[in-house]
């Protein structure tokens, strides 16, 4: 049973479906973080349906006619954005306002979705855990605090994250960003979002940034690519990820490095040590620290 009350977002998806019916649009599922809540955690409250297809004309069909959706709705035509990807209808202007996304997406996952009866529906496609988070980690350029909370719930229930790190479906820029956009969170305004959220596992942003530790943070041993201009190029699981791309371009060596010797040369605490700061090591402290007595190759 759910603690949260998903009325409205029943009868959003109810007039997405109506939509794609209307369209004759026959391959979609229902993703994001509705889906999430009410699927599989009941975790937090949530204000969107998010409606994908990797049908790519099928988005236009809904973009070419968005202009008698909205007439259709209720709503001005002002009040839908309209992107090469995807087109949203705000039908609420609050601060977590209702709206609906069609949104064109790939599959990232071999077993992407299930079907089943969801918010008064039948028989609807909805992508699996693994498969929101992953296009959240991969495809939304702005990671949102909701997002992190969704982040932080799987990584504590399933261990999601740390799964979805190990398989290459984050790039180690792409992995980068989303750590540097978490800092840059100012904390008031996170911890505010969060009692909007309802999610009552946590209460702060240093809450969220325990839970995601693991996917954030280097173990005691940290695997180090390094080529033969002393930058580093890789680390952890990228370095295996990116082997081959390695071999084809050049010479490069592989180090196991103790956090400890990572923090002493970059004059921290091995708790304040992220990857943000490894991968941006310049090259006299990366020889330094892969010649020291306790690195290995």
């Amino acid at each position: 049973m759910h603690k949260y009350n998903f009325e409205e977002q029943s009868k959003l998806l109810e007039i997405a479906v109506q939509i794609l019916e209307d369209y004759n649009i026959k391959e979609w599922s229902f993703g994001g973080g509705t889906a999430l809540s009410t699927a599989y955690y009941n975790h937090r409250m949530s204000y969107d349906i998010d409606i994908f297809s990797e049908d790519f004309s099928a988005i236009e069909k809904i973009r070419e006619n968005y202009k008698e959706i909205a007439s259709n709705l209720s709503i001005s035509h002002k009040d839908v954005e309209v992107s090469p990807s995807g087109v949203t209808f705000l039908l609420s202007n609050e601060t977590h306002g209702l709206k609906i996304d069609f949104l064109y997406g790939k599959s990232l996952t071999s077993a992407s979705y299930i079907s089943q009866d969801i918010l008064g529906q039948k028989n609807i496609k909805i992508q699996t855990a693994t498969e929101i988070i992953s296009r959240k980690l991969k495809y939304r350029e702005n990671i949102t605090i909701r997002d992190f909370v969704d982040f932080a719930y799987v990584e504590k229930e399933d261990h999601i994250l740390t799964s979805i790190k190990q398989t290459g479906i984050i790039e180690i820029e792409r992995y980068l960003d989303i750590i540097n956009q978490f800092n840059e969170f100012n904390e008031e305004d996170f911890n505010q979002e969060l009692v909007y959220l309802d999610a009552d596992f946590i209460d702060s942003k240093i809450c969220i940034g325990k839970l995601l530790q693991n996917f954030f943070t280097p173990n005691d041993i940290v695997k180090i690519a390094v080529d033969e201009n002393s930058e580093i190029i890789a680390f952890d699981e990228w370095v295996t990820l990116y082997k081959e791309d390695f071999e084809s371009v050049g010479v490069y060596n592989i180090y196991n490095v103790s956090l400890e010797d990572i923090s002493s040369t970059l004059n921290k605490n091995i708790e304040d040590v992220s990857y943000l700061n490894i991968y941006n090591i310049n090259e006299n402290k990366v020889v330094q620290i892969c010649n020291n007595k306790n690195a290995t190759l």
